[in-house]
């Protein structure tokens, strides 16, 4: 996010390359903050792999990506070879298909990258997920390195299903006396289906609102069972971006009287289908206050209200949200399936880190990799 820090970072990898080494992507899944970089990769000639569907959302999402750009598509249970290195892809579950695992075999040594990952993901199904794993663990014998998603290694248990999300959306949408505005990740194709079969049952039209929501349904339309017709902006349901409070989102300009086509009224139900990340809590914050100084009936995700020390009352929390990424059991299910010799946690905040240590405790080897640092397996 730090234009300077992501620049030096580049001189880095120009660096390796003008001393000829030879440098591969791997892109283990579609969301912005894995794709965003790709054209700095692809400027550079280094030869990048990624699913089909990690494609599709590239070409729809990500920004400057050279005219005529190639890429190498992968499938789960292919292998590629690249130097002394044997890339291996692996189907993992997350919250958006064509997520993939990475296994880097060399000189008998075994780099499991787990990406972003849930039990009950896509198919919601913590059996097969294990069952995946155990595939994994017979096939290479041992694991000397696991990369592993700790970013939700405070919160207990597994990561609910997606299921229990639609069954909330769906109480809050027959319920509702007038529309219901529904803000989340325009990359969660799932729940955007759902919502768009929620509507069609209750006999309520669904629009859909903004560059990334529309661009979302374009991904999805040839899948969607039975005929939907292509959706207008407006609707009794309407999917928005801005569930984050960016400033130039839909849901931003609809909230403070700029959108085009689009307003607000007291009679609306503005639903945050998300959790905050980091970082944003103060726009949402001015964003949630203008919405309250107008009426309009505001629900978000459990524990939302807390976290964003908000005075309302008359807020509501519902059900509304699951994360993309594994909670502790998923995690340590993880550990139990694969036993890793050494584990390098990412999305480990200074504070996530020392959860995860004391969780794990010292019997294990664990490694924080940190900008430009090495080390040995």
């Amino acid at each position: 996010n730090n234009r300077s820090e992501s620049a030096c970072r580049l001189h880095v990898l120009d660096d390796i390359l003008q001393r000829r080494k030879r440098v591969i992507g791997v892109i283990t899944h579609g969301h912005l903050d894995h794709i965003g970089a790709v054209a700095e990769l692809l400027k550079r000639k280094i030869p990048v792999y990624l699913s089909e569907w990690s494609r599709r959302f590239l070409e729809r999402y990500a920004r400057k990506i050279p005219k005529g750009a190639e890429f190498t598509i992968v499938s789960e249970n292919e292998s590629i070879r690249y130097g002394d290195f044997q890339v291996s892809f692996i189907s993992l579950q997350h919250s958006i298909p064509g997520a993939l695992g990475i296994l880097i075999s060399l000189k008998k040594k075994n780099i499991l990258h787990l990406g972003d990952f849930k039990f009950n993901g896509m198919e919601e199904s913590i059996g097969e997920f294990e069952r995946t794993l155990k595939r994994i663990r017979q096939k290479v014998g041992r694991i000397d390195c696991l990369v592993l998603d700790v970013l939700n290694v405070e919160m207990e248990g597994y990561t609910p299903p997606e299921f229990q999300v639609i069954d909330s959306l769906k109480k809050i949408i027959k319920k509702a006396r007038g529309r219901v505005i529904i803000s989340f990740f325009s990359s969660n194709l799932r729940r955007m289906e759902e919502i768009l079969k929620i509507g069609r049952s209750q006999k309520k039209t669904v629009g859909i609102s903004g560059y990334g929501m529309r661009s979302s349904y374009n991904l999805i339309e040839r899948y969607l069972e039975g005929n939907f017709e292509i959706p207008p902006q407006d609707g009794q349901v309407i999917l928005i971006g801005g569930s984050q409070g960016e400033e130039n989102s839909g849901l931003a300009k609809m909230i403070w009287g700029e959108h085009r086509l689009l307003s607000i009224s007291s009679r609306d139900t503005v639903v945050f289908s998300s959790r905050c990340i980091p970082g944003n809590e103060e726009r949402m914050r001015v964003s949630l206050k203008e919405l309250h100084k107008r009426g309009v009936k505001i629900i978000l995700h459990q524990g939302e209200k807390e976290k964003l020390n908000l005075p309302f009352d008359e807020i509501k929390e519902e059900f509304v949200h699951v994360s993309g990424h594994g909670q502790r059991d998923d995690i340590l299910k993880a550990i139990e399936i694969l036993k890793p010799e050494m584990i390098i946690p990412f999305h480990a905040s200074p504070e996530k880190y020392s959860i995860f240590e004391n969780l794990i405790g010292n019997g294990r080897k664990i490694k924080r990799l940190s900008y430009l640092k090495t080390f040995k397996i």
